[in-house]
């Protein structure tokens, strides 16, 4: 009866004593995956936080320009409400998308 599958890695490095080559080797590995994934983590909320001011500055200037428009006789309040609401259904998509890349990247 022999050994199962996934042991025989472990015999082997223990019979041809290079449990500290295999230490290093995984230790360097581990060590770049956690950088990966700093890196990604950093990536991810600098994007956020563009994503969050681009989002902000795009209301204010919809409203500012609505309001100018408004002032001007050129739009009425129910137009400037519909275009504030269209912008929120425009970011609400968006969003969802960033916070199903931020959960992919949880789950892996």
């Amino acid at each position: 009866m022999g050994l199962p599958l996934p042991m025989l890695p472990t015999v082997l490095v223990k019979l041809l004593h290079r449990q500290q080559d295999e230490l290093t080797r995984f230790r360097a590995r581990a060590a770049a995956v956690r950088h990966i994934g700093v890196q990604l983590a950093i990536a991810g909320r600098w994007l956020m936080l563009l994503y969050g001011l681009g989002a902000a500055v795009g209301t204010a200037l919809g409203f500012g320009a609505g309001g100018y428009f408004a002032i001007r006789g050129n739009m009425t309040t129910g137009e400037l409400v519909t275009f504030t609401i269209y912008l929120v259904r425009l970011y609400g998509p968006v969003t969802a998308l960033f916070h199903a890349q931020l959960t992919l990247q949880l789950c892996s």
